[in-house]
């Protein structure tokens, strides 16, 4: 946290169930059924809904009649690779985090980490584009941060030339690696670097196996702490991979042979788990994907096994086209992240 200016904290619910749905078809449905004159009776018994301090089922119910909530409904990021749809804001959020509106715009991206770790070896670190929710690496919220590329100038965020790095940050590297700093970088010119390769290159960091286990003991106590680089050479090596890992886990780059990944039988998810090389979805072990690694299977963001957390959020429910897709999708990606932390040590 030492090296940015700017820190956000993900939005809060206290009622995921009615705010974030996979299906935007499903979460219309719920808003209008909210937004009708069914009785909050009948609202709180159907969907189980209770106030609090913060939040109020008549003064919800008030404001989404008076927003066209459709227009407003957006993707969100819910866990790592799950994106989801929302209605984002204080209709049906308790805590919204307002700047997030602010933070997302013009491409802007944050680095989301969490302080004081649970588990070893780390892997709490995403990169994310869109809003996200606070429980996004396990079910306890507690000391999730991320740190935006880009920070807020004149009360407004933008992708110009207002870095979220401290300048005395971007003079370090500048210093060390003999270069310099600016927004306008030219990627062949190995004389300067941006605030995105300084970005890409912490990013590269925190997925080194050797990174994980040399700052074990502080990662369970605190915020990351990233090492300066000690090179141009090094830093520009860490930074291309970081660029891969944050194109990858955006999904802004294709993944490498998804049609390796084959799916077979019905759709209908029941009982997830992996087997020599298979993720079955039923209980008889006939439905499944073919072509997937234990490593792949058992790799984690936080507190999440990635592979296996996507089908269990989604039991009982069957696999659309594009369900497959993405699934097959996100096993290759997780297996290109792998690749590229072998690299990365």
């Amino acid at each position: 946290d030492s090296w940015f200016g700017f820190q956000i904290a993900g939005y809060k619910t206290h009622r995921d169930h009615i705010a974030i749905d996979t299906s935007k078809d499903n979460l219309i449905a719920r808003l209008t059924d909210f937004a009708s004159t069914k009785s909050d009776i009948n609202l709180r018994t159907e969907y189980d809904i209770k106030d609090n301090r913060d939040w109020q089922l008549p003064a919800a119910r008030r404001a989404l009649r008076e927003i066209d909530f459709i227009a407003q409904i957006s993707m969100t990021c819910y866990r790592p690779f799950d994106d989801r749809w929302t209605l984002w804001g204080p209709v049906l959020m308790d805590f919204p985090r307002p700047e997030m509106s602010q933070v997302f715009t013009g491409g802007n991206i944050s680095l989301v980490v969490k302080r004081q770790n649970a588990i070893v070896p780390f892997s709490y670190a995403f990169v994310v584009d869109k809003t996200f929710e606070c429980c996004i690496f396990e079910g306890t919220h507690g000391n999730v941060m991320s740190f935006p590329l880009f920070s807020k100038q004149d009360g407004l965020f933008s992708q110009g030339q207002s870095s979220n790095f401290r300048s005395e940050v971007l003079s370090e590297v500048a210093k060390l690696c003999s270069i310099v700093h600016s927004e306008n970088a030219d990627e062949t010119d190995e004389n300067t670097f941006s605030s995105f390769d300084l970005f890409a290159y912490i990013y590269c960091l925190l997925h080194s196996d050797s990174y994980r286990a040399r700052y074990a003991e502080h990662l369970l106590q605190g915020f990351p702490r990233v090492p300066m680089p000690r090179d141009k050479a090094s830093f520009r090596f860490l930074s291309r991979l970081g660029k891969e890992l944050i194109a990858l886990h955006l999904k802004r780059n294709q993944p490498n042979s998804p049609s390796s990944i084959k799916f077979v039988g019905e759709r209908l998810i029941e009982k997830p788990r992996w087997t020599n090389g298979v993720v079955a979805i039923d209980k008889s072990g006939n439905s499944c994907f073919e072509g997937v690694s234990r490593s792949v299977w058992e790799f984690q963001i936080g507190g999440y096994q990635v592979c296996e957390k996507w089908l269990k959020d989604r039991k009982g429910s069957a696999l659309t086209d594009t369900d497959l897709l993405h699934y097959k999708s996100v096993v290759s990606i997780v297996g290109q992240t792998l690749e590229i932390m072998q690299v990365i040590d």
